[in-house]
């Protein structure tokens, strides 16, 4: 009996050190996250670019994404949802389209969330182990008139916005050389 309990633990512990040795470990980015949300206003499209990342681990991965939150804005464009990750790569993208209604309010919100599990592989054996993570983000609608500074300064910006900036800053450069100029003297 006791020598059938020693075997057991043997066993046991054989198994998982066999896990440690098949590290993998992915991961995914978003240009959206808590507390920075994606705003967009009534009846906009917009493409958004995630991005899947395999930089720790011994093996290339594959992945399947699936939309499990905000299918009523979201859709992944992307024809083929299994995505491969090839080993020291950070930048596979997934390419989701965001369309919000022409009658959504400001203020409205909506959660987009993304599943992304590994798909085992053939030379895993007999007991293929997988992980999964989740994304998510929130949009968040604004109307027209609270598009931010910034945003409408990026969007429409012309040449001339950045003459302005180069022209103050060579002011301000030129200022401080004369006044140490006339600090050594």
């Amino acid at each position: 009996m006791q020598h059938k309990q020693i075997q057991n633990n043997i066993m046991g512990v054989s198994i998982i050190m066999m896990l440690l040795c098949s590290v993998s470990a992915f991961g995914i980015s978003s240009p959206y996250w808590e507390g920075s949300p994606m705003t967009p206003h009534a009846g906009s499209t917009q493409n958004v670019q995630l991005t899947l990342q395999n930089m720790v681990g011994d093996t290339d991965i594959t992945a399947r994404v699936v939309l499990i939150n905000g299918s009523e804005i979201a859709t992944i464009t992307d024809e083929n949802k299994d995505y491969f990750i090839p080993l020291g790569k950070s930048d596979v993208p997934i390419n989701i389209k965001i369309t919000i209604p022409e009658d959504a309010k400001d203020g409205d919100m909506y959660n987009v969330k993304l599943s992304v599990t590994t798909l085992a592989t053939e030379n895993e054996g007999a007991l293929g182990i997988s992980s999964s993570i989740e994304k998510s983000f929130d949009v968040i609608i604004i109307s027209d008139k609270k598009q931010s500074l910034w945003q409408n300064v990026a969007d429409k910006s012309s040449p001339i916005v950045y003459y302005l900036i180069g022209g103050i800053a060579i002011v301000i450069i030129g200022f401080f050389l004369l006044r140490k100029n006339k600090e050594n003297r």
